[in-house]
């Protein structure tokens, strides 16, 4: 990139989305996590219920919301990676 004039006087903005994607890559990592911990605690939680039906819960709604809260979270990740896919192709035009 230092030997093309046009890179090089661009070499900041690729630099500065090179790290914001690094951002979300780490915030797609967490999330991940939080899917994994989730998953963990609701399948310990349905075998704790099959041996007390009175520790089931009555109804969904926690589970639910965070599913929700969640989803919204990885969309709005997902949202910024393509955004900034389309940023870095449009400079390069």
């Amino acid at each position: 990139m230092a030997t093309s004039d046009f890179y090089a006087s661009q070499q900041h903005i690729y630099e500065r989305a090179l790290i914001q994607i690094e951002n979300l890559l780490h915030k797609a990592e967490e999330l991940q996590q939080v899917y994994v911990r989730f998953i963990r605690e609701v399948l310990i939680g349905r075998q704790v219920a099959e041996y007390d039906p009175n520790l089931l819960p009555d109804n969904g709604m926690a589970i639910d919301q965070q599913y929700r809260r969640i989803k919204r979270e990885y969309q709005t990740i997902k949202d910024a990676a393509i955004a900034y896919g389309e940023l870095i192709q449009t400079r390069q035009i």
